[in-house]
C-alpha cells in the first residue's frame, strides 16, 4: 500500500491510499462481480474492472450516483480490549483460489 499526498494542482483535500485490492461486490442493484480498488481517500474511491456495462447498470444517470456494496467474509483473528471500553480485531479474508479476495 502507498501514500499519494495531495499536491499543489489536486482538488482532493486529503490523501489516497493507493491499493491493489482485489473484491466481490456490486454497484447499485447491479450483478456481484470481481472488480479492484485501486484508491480511496476519506472522500472516494477509484475501482477499476473489466466489465463497464455492469457498473453502468446499477448506477442512475440522473442523480449521477451509486451505492457500492462490498461483500466481506473473514475469520476473526484476534481480538484486544482497547481504551474505553472499545475492542480491536483483526480478521483474516478467506483465500479463494489462492488469491486473498475481501468477499
Amino acid at each position: 500500500m502507498d501514500l499519494e499526498t495531495s499536491s499543489g494542482d489536486e482538488k482532493r483535500g486529503s490523501d489516497r491510499l493507493l491499493l491493489n485490492l482485489p473484491v466481490r461486490g456490486r454497484v447499485g442493484t447491479g450483478e456481484l462481480m470481481d472488480f479492484e480498488v485501486v484508491g480511496i481517500t476519506t472522500g472516494g474511491m477509484q475501482i477499476k474492472s473489466s466489465n463497464f456495462d455492469v457498473i453502468k447498470k446499477g448506477f442512475n444517470e440522473q442523480q449521477n450516483s451509486a451505492a457500492f456494496e462490498i461483500r466481506i467474509v473473514g475469520r476473526l483473528a484476534w481480538a484486544q480490549s482497547g481504551p474505553e471500553d472499545s475492542y480491536v480485531t483483526g480478521w483474516e479474508f478467506e483465500m479463494e483460489g489462492g488469491e486473498v479476495r475481501v468477499g
